[in-house]
Parts: C-alpha cells; sequence; structure tokens
C-alpha cells in the first residue's frame, strides 16, 4: 500500500511539474513573441506607419462618404422614412465589410514587410509591400469578407443572447454594466477568431495557396493562442480608448481657449485618429505574421531532424 501511495505521488507530482513546466514554457513563447514584436516595430515604425497610413485614411474616406451619402439623401427628401431603417442597416454593413477589407489589405502589407525584412539586403519599401497586396488582392479580400461574416454573425447572436440574459436579471438599466459586458463578448470572440489571423500571411507567404487551404493552416497553427491574442485585442482596445479619449479632450481644450476653429475641428480629430488607427493596430499583424513565419521555420528545420 505504501509503495502504491508512493508511485501515485510521484506521478501527481510529475504531472505537476509538467503542467508547471508546460505553463512557464507558454509564458516564455508568449513574452518573446511580443519581445521581437516590438523590436520589429521600433526598428521600422517609419515604412510601417506609412504603409498603414493608407489603408486608414481610405477607412476614414469611405465613412465620411457614407455618411455624407446618407445625409443628403435625408435632407432631399429621396430617402423615405419607411425605407430609412432597412437603407441604414445595409449601408452599415456594407461599411463594416468595407472596412474589413480595408483592414485586410493593410494586414497584407503589413505581413509582406515582415515576411520580407529577414531576407532583404536594405528593408522593405512601402510600394513593395503595397506591390505584393496587389498580386494577391483577390485572396485577400475573400479572407476579410469570410472573417468578417463570420464576425458579425457570430456577435449578432452572442449580443442578443447576452441582452436577453441581461434583461431576464433585470440588468439593462446599467447601461455601464451593459457596455463592459458586451464589450467582453466581443473581445473573446475576437480571441476565438484570431485563430483564422494567420490566413492572410500564409496568402502573402505561399503565392499558390488557396484561400481554403490557407484557413486551414492557420486553425492549425494557432492552437493554444487564442488566450495571447484576446489580451493582445484588449490592451489595443484600452489604448485605443484612451487615446482617443486624450485627442478629444485636448482638443475641446484647444477649441475652448479659441486656438482651434469649429471648422477645423473635425479635420484634425479625423487626422489625429487616423494616425492612432495606424499606430495601435500595426503590432496585432506584425505579431500574426511572426508566429506564421517561425511556426513555418520550426517545421522546415524539424524535417531534417525527422529524416535524419
Amino acid at each position: 500500500m505504501a509503495g502504491r501511495s508512493e508511485s501515485y505521488l510521484q506521478e501527481d507530482g510529475s504531472q505537476g511539474s509538467a503542467g508547471v513546466n508546460e505553463s512557464v514554457a507558454w509564458a516564455l513563447r508568449w513574452r518573446d513573441l511580443l519581445v521581437r514584436t516590438y523590436s520589429l516595430y521600433g526598428a521600422g515604425f517609419r515604412t510601417l506607419f506609412l504603409i498603414a497610413v493608407t489603408p486608414s485614411v481610405v477607412a476614414y474616406l469611405c465613412r465620411f462618404i457614407q455618411r455624407t451619402v446618407i445625409g443628403l439623401m435625408v435632407s432631399e427628401g429621396w430617402l423615405r422614412p419607411r425605407y430609412y431603417v432597412a437603407v441604414v442597416t445595409a449601408v452599415a454593413l456594407f461599411e463594416q465589410a468595407a472596412h474589413w477589407v480595408i483592414s485586410g489589405f493593410f494586414f497584407a502589407a503589413i505581413a509582406s514587410y515582415v515576411l520580407r525584412a529577414p531576407i532583404s539586403e536594405k528593408p522593405p519599401l512601402v510600394t513593395d509591400a503595397l506591390t505584393a497586396v496587389g498580386r494577391r488582392i483577390g485572396p485577400v479580400a475573400v479572407t476579410a469578407v469570410v472573417t468578417w461574416a463570420a464576425f458579425a454573425v457570430s456577435r449578432g447572436f452572442l449580443c442578443f443572447a447576452l441582452l436577453a440574459i441581461l434583461d431576464r436579471l433585470q440588468l439593462l438599466g446599467k447601461q455601464t454594466f451593459v457596455t463592459v459586458a458586451t464589450s467582453a463578448v466581443v473581445l473573446l470572440l475576437g480571441g476565438l477568431l484570431s485563430r483564422l489571423g494567420l490566413t492572410i500571411p500564409i496568402l502573402m507567404d505561399n503565392p499558390g495557396v488557396a484561400v481554403r487551404e490557407a484557413l486551414r493552416r492557420s486553425i492549425a497553427k494557432t492552437e493554444g493562442w487564442e488566450l495571447f491574442f484576446t489580451l493582445f485585442l484588449t490592451k489595443i482596445t484600452v489604448l485605443g480608448f484612451a487615446a482617443y479619449r486624450l485627442v478629444h479632450l485636448a482638443l475641446t481644450n484647444l477649441a475652448d481657449r479659441g486656438m482651434l476653429s469649429a471648422e477645423a475641428y473635425p479635420w484634425v480629430q479625423s487626422l489625429l485618429y487616423v494616425c492612432i488607427a495606424a499606430i495601435i493596430e500595426c503590432p496585432l499583424f506584425i505579431a500574426l505574421t511572426l508566429l506564421h513565419r517561425d511556426r513555418g521555420l520550426r517545421r522546415e528545420s524539424a524535417v531534417p531532424a525527422a529524416v535524419a
């Protein structure tokens, strides 16, 4: 009995040790990826920022044009009241899809830069990254639309279920709680959908790979990384909210002092918002691309060892 008890204790201890070692290993992987992500971001900040600004400006212009057109239709009486909700909903969905496609092109340009950086004698140029996206524009757009559709449908069902639960618990009146709960659900969903996050780097790295195969490889390569990217998205959300809030307070202060006119206010605000979006989104795309590149390098290095 004593021997069996000791063996069980040893087995439990070994399992516990294995669990601790696995946790430490994951922590080191996370830390290593973060360090290399921000090292690369710092080294190539100017080029990466210029790559990011272009799609950010296009995304803003699309939103500006959409709102201008809707406002014009309403003011001129071209949009009948009974069709208003349907038209606005359709336009909002189109705007979201367009934003995801533009972000997909942004991601593809960043991925092209990151994939070329280690093998280029000189740092890749902005035009090199944008040209590479042009060669894979179709698959990148399809990937963006598929990911957006999965996100939009899942978010709709989850938020509807969440609001139904909060209604039963009589918590819908607490606006702050509802906002936090909804944001948490969306962030968790974003973490789960990060399993598709390597699709665009795979497409940019392998010109002959189809979208379906790239999606399959992405799901296989990102196993176990959901929590990492959920936390990464949370950090981006918090930083973005803080940055936008600070810009709003600073510009409002300048306007109150008469140092910024009412006409210039929205343009300056939009310009700063575009810059903020370009700055805070880059690291996520770099991390996803590095994860794809590292997994590919490990697989290639493992093949000779296995053959030997």
